[in-house]
Parts: C-alpha cells; sequence; structure tokens
C-alpha cells in the first residue's frame, strides 16, 4: 500500500502538470549503454521501482503496489542521438520529455541516455513523485557512482523537530488556512500540456557564501532572495506592477532524520514561503527572507503539511482534490534547495561534470524553481508552463544579473553599470557568475 503522502502526490497529476521529478547528470565523457545498465542493475531491485501503481476498485481505497512479472529494468531506459551539441537542442529535448506522463501500467521511472556530437553523455531520469521525495532519489543517484557514492561528502541538513506542541500545530495549520489566495500575476493561469526547461551556469558556491557572510545571512537565505528578485525583474519586464508585490512559494523541508539514503517514500513537508519581489534593494530582500525563514524554521509547519498530505492521499477523491486545490491556491511557486555532495562524483570512471534537477509544480502551480549543490557550484534549474512563461531563459537571465547585484552591493561596490540583460543570456553568451 502506499503511504497516504505517496497517494496524494499520485493523485496531484493530470495531463497538464506531471508530477514526476526530472534530474540531469552532464558527464564529461561518453557511457556506453553496457555501462549504463550495469549502473542501474545495482538499484533495480529496489520494489518500488519494480513495481506499477494500481488504484483500489472504484477508489473504494489506497492505491498499492504491484510486482510485475518478469520485470526488465532495460526496457526503461532508452538511447537517444541529437543532431547538435548546443544546449538549446538538449533543453528542447528535455522540454518535450517533462511534458509527458509516466505509463500507470509500468514501474513510474523512465531513463534517457543522451549522445550529442562532440559531447559528454547526459542522463536525463524521471521518477514519479509517488516513488519518492527528490532526496530519496539523490541517495539512490549517489548509489550507483563509483566507490561508496551513497556516502559521498554532502553538506548536513538541519534536523527538524519531529514533536510539537497541538497549539503549534494548530496555529501553523491555521496560518495556511487564513492565507488569502495568492495574488493574480502572470505565474497564475490555465497551464497547457507543454514545459519549458532552463538552467542557470554555475554560481561559484564560495561566492555565494562569502556574500552571505557578508549580508549576515545564510546561503539558502541568498539564493532564495535572489530568485524573488529574478521574478520581480521579469514580472515588471511584463508590465506587471511589483510595488511592495508578495508572490508566495512551497518550500519543501526535509523530514527524514537519518533515514536510509535508499528508503523510497515521501518524507518532506512544505512551508508557504512569503517571495519579496517588490522590494528592488538587493540587501533589504535578503534580510526580509531571513527574517520570514527564521520564522518558519522555528514552527512546526512542515510536519503540520506533511500530516494534511498523509489524511489527503487516504481521504475519498472528492475531499482530496477539493484540499489540493484549496492549498495550490495559497502559493504560485514551489521553490527548493537541495544540498548535493561536495566533491566531484564518477559513473564507470567518467566524471559527472554537472548535476541538476526540476522540481514539479504541485497544486497547479505554473513555475518550479530548483537549486542543487554540487562540487563546489550552484546550478538553478527552472521548469515553466509555456504558456504562462515562455521565455525560461529571461528568468534565467534575471537570476544572473540578480547576484550580481547583490554580490557587488555585499562588497561595498556599486552595481555593474552594464548587467546582463535577457537578450544577451544566450546559452553560449552567458557568463559564469564568479
Amino acid at each position: 500500500m502506499l503511504g497516504g503522502e505517496d497517494a496524494a502526490w499520485l493523485h496531484m497529476e493530470d495531463a497538464t502538470n506531471p508530477m514526476v521529478v526530472n534530474g540531469v547528470l552532464e558527464l564529461a565523457g561518453r557511457l556506453s549503454m553496457e555501462r549504463v545498465h550495469a549502473l542501474v542493475a545495482r538499484v533495480a531491485a529496489l520494489p518500488r521501482l519494480r513495481a506499477r501503481v494500481v488504484e483500489s476498485a472504484l477508489h473504494a481505497g489506497p492505491p498499492h503496489f504491484e510486482e510485475v512479472a518478469n520485470f526488465d529494468f532495460t526496457q526503461h531506459i532508452e538511447h537517444v542521438m541529437l543532431p547538435s551539441p548546443d544546449d538549446a537542442t538538449l533543453r528542447a529535448f528535455i522540454g518535450r520529455v517533462v511534458s509527458t506522463l509516466l505509463d500507470r501500467d509500468r514501474p513510474l521511472w523512465r531513463m534517457y541516455v543522451i549522445d550529442r556530437p562532440s559531447a559528454g553523455t547526459t542522463i536525463l531520469y524521471r521518477v514519479h513523485h509517488a516513488i519518492g521525495d527528490g532526496f530519496a532519489l539523490l541517495g539512490i543517484l549517489l548509489s550507483i557512482c563509483d566507490g561508496d557514492g551513497a556516502r559521498a561528502p554532502m553538506p548536513a541538513i538541519p534536523r527538524r523537530r519531529r514533536a510539537a506542541t497541538i497549539l503549534a500545530c494548530t496555529k501553523s495549520l491555521a496560518r495556511i488556512v487564513v492565507l488569502p489566495p495568492d495574488p493574480t500575476t502572470l505565474l497564475k493561469g490555465a497551464l497547457g500540456r507543454q514545459k519549458t526547461v532552463a538552467w542557470s551556469e554555475p554560481l561559484v558556491l564560495a561566492e555565494v557564501k562569502s556574500t552571505a557572510r557578508a549580508v549576515s545571512a545564510t546561503i539558502n537565505d541568498v539564493l532564495v532572495a535572489t530568485a524573488a528578485g529574478a521574478i520581480g525583474r521579469y514580472l515588471a519586464r511584463r508590465g506587471q506592477d511589483i510595488d511592495g508585490l508578495e508572490v508566495r512559494a512551497m518550500v519543501p523541508v526535509d523530514l527524514r532524520a537519518g533515514a536510509a539514503p535508499t528508503d523510497l517514500t515521501n518524507r518532506f513537508g512544505l512551508v508557504v514561503l512569503g517571495l519579496p519581489v517588490g522590494i528592488g534593494d538587493p540587501r533589504s530582500r535578503v534580510a526580509a527572507v531571513k527574517q520570514r525563514m527564521d520564522g518558519l524554521k522555528g514552527s512546526p509547519e512542515a510536519l503540520v503539511t506533511h500530516a494534511v498530505l498523509r489524511v489527503l492521499g487516504w481521504s475519498p477523491r472528492p475531499i482530496e482534490k477539493l484540499g489540493v486545490w484549496f492549498f495550490g491556491t495559497k502559493a504560485s511557486v514551489v521553490l527548493t534547495n537541495v544540498p548535493g555532495p561536495r566533491t566531484q562524483l564518477r559513473l564507470a570512471g567518467v566524471p559527472v561534470s554537472r548535476m541538476m534537477f526540476w522540481v514539479p509544480q504541485s497544486g497547479r502551480m505554473g513555475l518550479g524553481i530548483s537549486i542543487f549543490s554540487y562540487a563546489g557550484t550552484v546550478t538553478i534549474g527552472i521548469v515553466v508552463d509555456a504558456g504562462l512563461v515562455p521565455d525560461p531563459d529571461a528568468l534565467v537571465a534575471d537570476l544572473h544579473a540578480e547576484f550580481l547585484a547583490l554580490r557587488a552591493q555585499a562588497q561595498g561596490a556599486p552595481p555593474p553599470s552594464n548587467p546582463v540583460t535577457p537578450e544577451q543570456a544566450t546559452p553560449t553568451t552567458r557568463p559564469p557568475l564568479r
């Protein structure tokens, strides 16, 4: 049987919003299909990767996993040859893939091994949220890396408190319930079936750390404030009045507290964070984000939302849909920050040059922002509904411009006199953030 939270993520899905975690490993060299099969064979025995999801008759009970007879994991791995080495071709392919649903008659995962002329192999993996959360899926990936990948050095994830008073939990739930719907912006609207993806050039983690120290904030505060500023820039350029505007984000919070890295399930809650997109001054925006994040860290809100998801997943379908819709009106963005390995990994001897992922946009939201640190760098992935945000590269350019402005301010220097513009920030000309 699926846990209630697993079932909730399963049932949030429809044709316009696949509930699938999509991730990419970029390799510095080529990897043969034989080697890929040998790597995936290490984890293919995990029960949730060998089973399909079966709904109970007339949806009278919770769904359950049913092992597929004569399961062949190689049928879930596809080799793709793209005609061009440029990132635009890769982005277009990934956008087409992430727009599609996984086959419910088969185990809910798929992998694409992508080769391009004069480029290393890129691995795109897709795993349904009903199988597990991003932290569990990262553990699976690390376990197939060379050596003891599952114990690769990673930043510590603070343990969240496992218990809270009834009064504190009630207050946290009430805070979410009484929140009015998020303001109507260009990020809200009917979703289509086409998603597009984009990603930043790597930020140097040491630069992010030094900037955070200079403004008395955490790395997460700086990155979240950068994302908020980028959203503000993007909305303003498209004619949105952002004066005093706040756009809310659903932010996942890990609740695993020492669980095995390959323990496939969903052990996270969500907190609702107001993004101060209308604050133009970078340092003031960081201060506002820090104040709000500090308040959420001391609350049991993540535990409460995790419990709500469990209840909704085991509720009659009409109640579940109503609950998902209700909570989905509270935010416009899904924003997550996952700490990855501190050192470079290898797959079958081939260095992994970059890792990134895209979070699904639960609750009918059209924008997902995923921050991932790896081997001294940070990459920000963006997945959007193509009808709401037709130019995600412009939003990526805004991320670069906002970080440069904050870094300059933190160093006591004037802001860049010629910041990168969306028109200039093509995949081949955008400078790395150093």
